[in-house]
């Protein structure tokens, strides 16, 4: 019966150690590991979708927050001080972020331009 161990078998490290345990005792040496070159991993492909993944879901996130601020900025200054539209409006925009800034983007602004002008 022969049991052995092999730590740091991995491509990127050069020397891998091994341990064997049998009936003759115990020995340890220093070995080249060995390579499986019919299993290719594509790791350039995985990185460059990864990247890709992380700037497209980027612009989105500084997209959406720009077009909070501005909607924010625009409805604190331009909307105007009528009941309470202008309250439920910021509130609307700061608790629901990207979606509330669309939200005011597509309903009230053209209704506020409409009615008011500015």
């Amino acid at each position: 019966m022969l049991l052995v161990a092999r730590l740091g078998e991995q491509a990127r490290q050069p020397d891998a150690f091994e341990v064997r345990i049998g009936w003759r005792g115990i020995g340890a040496q220093v070995t080249r590991p060995t390579f499986d070159r019919t299993r290719r991993v594509n790791r350039p492909l995985s990185s460059i979708v990864g990247l890709v993944f992380f700037l497209f879901f980027g612009a989105i996130g500084v997209g959406g927050t720009i077009l909070w601020v501005w909607m924010l900025i625009d409805c604190a200054t331009k909307e105007p001080s009528e009941g309470n539209d202008k309250v439920v409006w910021l509130l609307v925009i700061l608790f629901t972020h990207f979606i509330g800034g669309l939200i005011y983007f597509f309903v009230r602004r053209p209704q506020r331009i409409h009615l008011y002008g500015a």
